[in-house]
């Protein structure tokens, strides 16, 4: 088990939630979004893949998955938060199911 620091934001409102990653044109290397208290995320208007690290709610690697454009709703039962990151950052980072993530936020 590896415990990665990774660079996070966290959305402050409801339309920022339901925005993510798709509030920029393509996905940031280097830092994810972090969604607490949820099992899912969606890519509906999205122009790019990302790559969606489902979490319990200590925020270990439950999943990790890539999510293409345009899904409604890409979920993982038993989840508690959700890491969205940049299309191949969770295989550059070597993030592995049963890993920890420890999220640092920034502005």
């Amino acid at each position: 088990m590896f415990n990665h620091h990774i660079i996070i934001r966290i959305p402050k409102t409801q339309t920022a939630r339901e925005k993510g990653l798709l509030a920029y044109p393509q996905a940031p290397k280097g830092w994810g979004m972090f969604f607490p208290n949820t099992d899912a995320i969606h890519t509906v208007n999205m122009k790019y893949t990302i790559d969606v690290v489902f979490l319990s709610a200590d925020n270990q690697v439950l999943q990790v998955m890539t999510a293409a454009p345009g899904q409604a709703i890409v979920n993982y039962p038993g989840a508690k938060n959700v890491l969205e990151l940049a299309s191949g950052d969770g295989k550059n980072w070597n993030i592995q199911i049963g890993d920890r993530i420890t999220p640092h936020e920034i502005g």
